[in-house]
Order: C-alpha cells, then sequence, then structure tokens
C-alpha cells in the first residue's frame, strides 16, 4: 500500500508540472499569437479591419466587373453601399482556438483589367485548427446602380448576397460552398412586392449546404441553371430557366419553373423533388432519374420521363406524354391529359383520371386505374399485372387486360362503343385472366341496350344473362363466339355487328350494374 501510495503521488506532482507548463505555454501563445511551438498556436481577435480594393471610378471606360470572393470557413456578405465609386470591405475577425499553421487572417485582394472587364479578386486566408469563427464575416460593399458578375465559394461559412437592401444588378452568379448556406436577397427590379431578376447565368454547387433563392420572386436565367450538389438543398419561388440537376443526396424545391428548348434535367442517386409547376414548350423532353428520391410535382407539361428505383412518384396533372418508372416506388397520378406508360415491379399504380391511351405493367404491385376520356378511334388502356389486385374502370375506349398469374381483377366498363359504321373502326376489348387469376367484370344495365358481340372461353359464370334482359345468340362466327342484343330483331342483331367486340379469357364472373 505504501509503495502505491508513493507511485501515486509520484504521478500526481508529474501531471501537475506537465499541467503547469501547459497553463504556462497557453497563456504565452494567448497573449503572444506570434508565439507557436511546432506550428501550434493560439488564434484569438476581435478586431475589425476596413479597407478599399478599388475605385471604379478610376476605369471609366469598363462596363462589365467581375468580383471574385473565396473564404474558408469566415461567412461573405455582398451588398451595395450608398455612396462612392469604390469596393470595399470590413473583416469582422471575432475567431478563437487553436491554430495548426502560421497562416494569419488576411485579406489577400487583387485587380487584374481583361479588355473591357475588371476583375476583383479577394480572398480571406485563414488558418487550420480547431478555431470557432461563427459570428465572423467578410462584408464586401460594391458601388449602387451597377451591374456585376460574382463569385464566391466558402467551406463552412454562409453567403449572402444582397440581403441588406441593396441596390445592385448581377450579370452572372456561381456560388461554391461545402456545409455552408447561401442566401440570394431581394436583388432587381420590384413591382407590387414581388422581385425580377434577370441573370445570364447561374452556377450553383455544396455538399451539404442549402441554397435560398426565394427573396426572387421571378427569377429569369438566360442560360441553363447548373445545379451539382451532395447532400444539398435548393430553394426558388418561379424560375424562367431550363435546369440541369446532377449529384446525391439533392433536395429541390420550387414553385414554378419555366423552361426553354433545353427542358429541365435531373439526375440525383437520392433526396426528394417537390415542385408545384413544369412548363416546358411542346415537343421539349423533362428527364427526372433519381435511386432513391421521392418526386413530387403538382402540375408538368412537356415529354417527361421519370425513372426512380426506391422512390415514389406523385403528380397532380401530366399535361403531355409521359414515361413513368419504379420498381419498388409507387406511382400516383391525379390526371393525365395525354399518353401517358406506367411501369413498377413492386410499386403500386394509382391513375385516378386519364383521357387517352394508356400502358400500365406492374408484376406484384396494385393497378388502380379510370379511364376518363371520350371516344378517341384509336385510343386504347393496355394492363400487364402477375400477382397484383387490378382495379379498372374504363369509360369507353379499347381496353386490353392480360394476367401472368395470380391477379384479381375488377372491371368496369361505363360504355359500350356502337354504331361503328365502318368495319374497320370495329375495335375489340380483350380480357385475358391466368389460369391460377380471376376477374369480375361489371356491365352496365341500366337504360343501356347497346348490343354487341363477344367471345367467352374458359371458366365464366353468368355469361350476359345476369347483365340485363337481352338475349345471347349463340356461336354466330366461330365456336365460343356470341351477340349480345336487348330486342330480338333483326335491326338489334346487325347493330351488334357495328359495335366494339370482346373478347373474355380465363375464370370471369359477370354482373350488371346501375350506369345511373
Amino acid at each position: 500500500m505504501r509503495a502505491l501510495k508513493g507511485l501515486l503521488i509520484y504521478v500526481g506532482i508529474v501531471l501537475g508540472i506537465i499541467l503547469g507548463i501547459g497553463v504556462l505555454l497557453f497563456g504565452v501563445m494567448y497573449f503572444v499569437p506570434s508565439f507557436r511551438i511546432a506550428g501550434v498556436g493560439v488564434v484569438h481577435s476581435s478586431d475589425i479591419v476596413k479597407d478599399s480594393i478599388v475605385d471604379l471610378a478610376e476605369y471609366p471606360t469598363l462596363t462589365n466587373y467581375v468580383l471574385n470572393v473565396s473564404s474558408k470557413n469566415i461567412s461573405i456578405n455582398i451588398n451595395s453601399k450608398d455612396e462612392g465609386s469604390d469596393v470595399n470591405y470590413s473583416f469582422g475577425n471575432s475567431v478563437f482556438g487553436i491554430a495548426y499553421d502560421m497562416t494569419e487572417y488576411k485579406v489577400i485582394k487583387s485587380i487584374e483589367k481583361d479588355g473591357d472587364t475588371l476583375k476583383i479578386n479577394i480572398t480571406l486566408t485563414e488558418p487550420n485548427g480547431l478555431i470557432s469563427a461563427k459570428n465572423s464575416s467578410l462584408n464586401i460593399f460594391v458601388p449602387k446602380n451597377l451591374r456585376y458578375s460574382i463569385m464566391t465559394s466558402t467551406n463552412a461559412g454562409s453567403i449572402e448576397i444582397g440581403t441588406s437592401k441593396s441596390n445592385f444588378e448581377i450579370n452572372n452568379l456561381t456560388i461554391s460552398t461545402t456545409s455552408g448556406r447561401f442566401t440570394l436577397g431581394s436583388i432587381g427590379t420590384t413591382v407590387d412586392e414581388s422581385v425580377s431578376t434577370t441573370l445570364n447565368s447561374l452556377n450553383l454547387s455544396t455538399n451539404k449546404g442549402l441554397f435560398d433563392l426565394r427573396a426572387i420572386n421571378n427569377l429569369t436565367v438566360l442560360n441553363t441553371i447548373k445545379l451539382q450538389a451532395t447532400n444539398g438543398t435548393f430553394m426558388f419561388d418561379s424560375v424562367n430557366a431550363s435546369f440541369n440537376v446532377t449529384g446525391k443526396g439533392i433536395k429541390l424545391d420550387a414553385n414554378t419553373i419555366t423552361t426553354d428548348s433545353n427542358g429541365f434535367k435531373f439526375i440525383s442517386e437520392n433526396g426528394y423533388f417537390d415542385i408545384n409547376k413544369i412548363v416546358t414548350p411542346a415537343g421539349v423532353e423533362n428527364t427526372i432519374v433519381t435511386e432513391n428520391c421521392d418526386v413530387k410535382i403538382n402540375e408538368i407539361t412537356g415529354r417527361t420521363g421519370i425513372v426512380t428505383t426506391y422512390g415514389n412518384i406523385n403528380i397532380g396533372t401530366l399535361s403531355s406524354l409521359a414515361i413513368l418508372q419504379s420498381e419498388h416506388g409507387n406511382v400516383t397520378i391525379s390526371k393525365a391529359l395525354e399518353d401517358i406508360k406506367v411501369t413498377t415491379k413492386f410499386g403500386n399504380i394509382t391513375v385516378n383520371s386519364y383521357l387517352k391511351s394508356a400502358k400500365f405493367v406492374s408484376i406484384r404491385g396494385n393497378i388502380n386505374v379510370k379511364s376518363t376520356g371520350e371516344y378517341i378511334q384509336n385510343a386504347y388502356t393496355e394492363i400487364e399485372n402477375t400477382e397484383g389486385q387490378v382495379n379498372v374502370d374504363n369509360k369507353i375506349n379499347k381496353l386490353l387486360l392480360k394476367t401472368y398469374g395470380s391477379s384479381k381483377c375488377e372491371i368496369t366498363f361505363r360504355e359500350i362503343k356502337g354504331g361503328l359504321t365502318n368495319p374497320l373502326d370495329v375495335f375489340q376489348h380483350k380480357i385475358d385472366i391466368h389460369k391460377y387469376g380471376s376477374a369480375l367484370v361489371l356491365m352496365p344495365t341500366v337504360n343501356y341496350n347497346t348490343p354487341f358481340k363477344f367471345k367467352a372461353k374458359g371458366d365464366i359464370s353468368g355469361r350476359f344473362s345476369g347483365v340485363s334482359a337481352g338475349n345471347i345468340g349463340g356461336e354466330i362466327y366461330s365456336s365460343d363466339e356470341y351477340q349480345y342484343y336487348p330486342q330480338d330483331s333483326e335491326a338489334s342483331k346487325e347493330a351488334s355487328k357495328q359495335s366494339c367486340y370482346f373478347e373474355f379469357y380465363g375464370t370471369i364472373r359477370f354482373e350488371g350494374y346501375n350506369n345511373n
């Protein structure tokens, strides 16, 4: 015990000496920041440094101004000044921490004249280390009523441009951050509290940052907007420009996007996509490709292709041709005005209303769709399913349904097209149910006397005897081929030859329903 006690006393003395030396060295480095040990020292300051960078009055013939500002962890703010023609800065150096090198906080500036362009470069050097600089900022002030091209970059710092009632315009804007936030203020023309701005180009990139441009209510960009991010967020109000978005984990939020002939392109491995409205010129394509990204669009025009592996697709109104595909996610559409094709492997397909042709394919997902369009000569619905539940509400156009497994189907026919005097216009509905599946077919009964022809093979229960009080004519064209006519007359029989044609295969049960 005495030996252990002596050892503890010895260790305590050694640790005390080491701690004392450490406190002494820390004190020296704190009061003498230039004193360092192996490049490690204490950084602390709360000074405010102000200086002029360039007086634009010295370059009266120049018309283009490029402002390039970069830092590592210090925030960057760019605003206009009320008076004067010089570009100046203030640096609030409120920092404290341990630095790993001899680099000092210093603003490095350079001026380059290139033809009619004046390039203003501002770089803030910062030491490496465990440094807290949350309250620090590099503030740039530019003369008002001029137009600038701005390029800024930072790692952890935030970037703000035009957030303090600034009065200047932007020509080109390029912003790059690692995890910092970017905010664009109300720069532009204000009419009835709505801010409008026009840029030549907009390029934004980030790793984990958030870019907020919603203060501009109407943003017009003459060239395609380029967004690149890894786990980044981009937020807009209304934008007039084409988009090219690439990266991983991108979250895109916008009110309205109106593109030019370059359309809208979004390629992200995962993330989230929420846009109220995308408007694209006729014939221009929109492309959205993701792996695990939920896509939500309230309304979209322009030919649209959306492919995702695990994400859900939720669209309000599709105004143009669309091809949608999701392996594991669900696809939900409120209304499709033009032709549509939807494919899933395991996800469900729900379309509340479509007006023209459609194709729906799912292996294990459920399909619930409703055709509401008027008769179109070549319009059709094609459905394929293997193991899901299929519900089809078909108004009048051609329906082709085929199952490959244990699918259970319910098919409702709202109208039976007749009066097709040209034999080439006579079309056929075909319901082909696999031997392991089954189907319920609902036919209209009340005030509906359209005669038609049909062919039935397999386990057909009820035929049409329960549909209405009409008559069934037997095997008129070939084996298992019939005609249905409400009245036993030659005119009714002849009219059945001018109606759409039905084919039924598999285990099918027929029921009538009141279509009033």
